[in-house]
């Protein structure tokens, strides 16, 4: 609502001829704004469920688990084993 009354006082201070061109730019958008997400297909909900599935597998393998971290909405990966990072072979290794 807010929104809509901010655009109105924008529009007022326009030409008048531009009123109704505006209100109608507005309106499209604020439309697209609140418009329902499309439902996934049964193809893409398979594909990501596989995708879970492949990431539950790596962290379990891995012993790792992520968390939220403590600002923002950010994750964290934390691993149960101390990785070191070897930059000639660009591998990790474990402690």
């Amino acid at each position: 609502m807010k929104l809509a009354l901010e655009a109105e006082t924008a529009i007022i201070q326009l030409l008048i001829l531009d009123h109704e061109y505006y209100r109608k730019q507005v309106a499209d958008s604020t439309e697209t704004l609140h418009a329902p997400d499309e439902p996934h297909s049964f193809l893409q909900y398979k594909l990501t469920k596989t995708k879970i599935k492949i990431h539950k597998t790596n962290l379990k393998n891995n012993e790792a688990i992520i968390k939220k971290a403590d600002k923002g909405n950010s994750t964290v990966t934390l691993y149960n084993k101390i990785f070191l990072y070897n930059t000639t072979t660009q591998k990790y290794k474990t402690l």
